[in-house]
Parts: C-alpha cells; sequence; structure tokens
C-alpha cells in the first residue's frame, strides 16, 4: 500500500466529509502506483463503518503510509486530500504477508475516524477528521462527480496500465521465488536457469527504470520474462 499515534490524534478540519445523511462522494486511501483504493461508496448512509485489509508491497517494509482521499477518480491526486498518517512498526516479512487493516468509521455528528491496525502485533494508529469548519460546497460536489464521468475513459486507460504494472511486478516476484526452489534447481539445467536469472534481473531493472512504460511495454515485457522462464513450470 502504498496510518498518527494512538497517543497523539490528530483533529484535522476538512471541507465536505459530509452532506445531510449520506457520503456525497466516496472514501478511501492511496496504494500502489497512486490508485485510489475506495473504502466507503458514495451515497453511503451514515452513520456507518467499513474496514479493508492492505498488505505490504515489498520485502521487509516496517511502515506504510496511509493518504485519506474523497472523490470518484481512479487516480487518488485527482481526489481531494482530507489527511495523512502512518503505522510504523510492522513486523519483516516477505512482500504481501503483512496485513494491515484500515478502517473508515463515520459517527452521527460527521466526525470520520481513519484507523490502521498491524494485524499480527494489534498495533493501531489513527486520525480523526472533523467536518465542523466547513464543507465543500455543492458546486465543488458536483464538479467533482462531473469530472468523473468527464474523464471516465482517462481514468480506465489510467487503472489498465496500473493493473499492467502490478501484474508484471507480480511477476518478477514469483519468478525470483520459483528459481530458488530446490527442485527447479535440479531438473533445470545449470546454464539455462543463469539464462533465467539474467532476463529476470533485466526484467526487474527495466521496471525500475521506467515508471512510465505504457499498457503495451508492460505487457510485451511481461510475455517475453513468461516465455524465458517456461521451463520453470
Amino acid at each position: 500500500m502504498s496510518g498518527c499515534s494512538a497517543s497523539g490524534i490528530i483533529d484535522t478540519s476538512v471541507q465536505g466529509v459530509l452532506l445531510r445523511d449520506v457520503t456525497p462522494l466516496s472514501l478511501g486511501v492511496e496504494v500502489n502506483q497512486e490508485v485510489f483504493s475506495v473504502v466507503i461508496l458514495q451515497n453511503t448512509p451514515i452513520p456507518t463503518s467499513k474496514a479493508r485489509p492492505y498488505y505490504t508491497t515489498y520485502d521487509n517494509q516496517s511502515a506504510i503510509k496511509i493518504k485519506v482521499y474523497q472523490g470518484e477518480r481512479s487516480r487518488s491526486t485527482d481526489n481531494h486530500l482530507l489527511g495523512k498518517f502512518g503505522i510504523y512498526g510492522i513486523p519483516p516479512t516477505p512482500k504481501g504477508v503483512s496485513k494491515v487493516m484500515v478502517c473508515f468509521e463515520i459517527d452521527a455528528n460527521g466526525f470520520l475516524t481513519v484507523s490502521a491496525s498491524i494485524t499480527s502485533t494489534g498495533k493501531m494508529e489513527k486520525l480523526i477528521i472533523s467536518s465542523e469548519n466547513g464543507r465543500l460546497s455543492k458546486e465543488e460536489i458536483e464538479k467533482m462527480v462531473n469530472d468523473a464521468e468527464k474523464y471516465k475513459l482517462e481514468d480506465l486507460e489510467f487503472k489498465k496500465k496500473v493493473d499492467a504494472y502490478n501484474e508484471l511486478e507480480d511477476c518478477i516476484c514469483n519468478m525470483k521465488k520459483k528459481i530458488k526452489e530446490q527442485n527447479v534447481r535440479k531438473r533445470v539445467h545449470h546454464e539455462i536457469l543463469q539464462v533465467m536469472k539474467s532476463v529476470i534481473e533485466e526484467t526487474s531493472n527495466w521496471l525500475k527504470n521506467n515508471q512510465a512504460a505504457s499498457f503495451t511495454e508492460l505487457q510485451l515485457q511481461k510475455a517475453h520474462l513468461e516465455k524465458v522462464c517456461k521451463p520453470l513450470f
């Protein structure tokens, strides 16, 4: 993914968290590649409480920064930032193993509490956001909703590219794990293994140096990697 101390809660006044008895815009957090991950959908009746699990995105990740947004766009930065905090002390584990539960709770008074807890240790951090000092105007909310429709195709392309990026990243990770398995090293010739290791490393470096690569480029890299590493399966 890619949470404020339980003993030091932040109270940030923001605009437009609530409108009457429903959420005027979706609420969620930023995850890998600036994707907006929705936790509470637009027009959800309040009070309400929703939770979603999130996982570490690289090996031995010890902290997660949590940025809270509201809006309807696929890219987090195209939405309205409400606040941010961090959760620290995640035990060292391989990518995707450690889980952090993120909970959004809106009470009848319009206060939004966002909490993050490390599942394996129980450690929790939270952020409290109030709407007392002003809200997004009706016009501003309508503009955000209209922009989501206006840029719908652009958002779909963004999500499509992010999915391709994540798929290639996961493919690289899986190949690195597979090539280390004992049975693979026994049945695949040493020279072939060396070629595969080289291609895995080249693809990994390419991805690091080409963050803005197109959907097609990402797909081609994944197809090439899978073809070279086919003897692993």
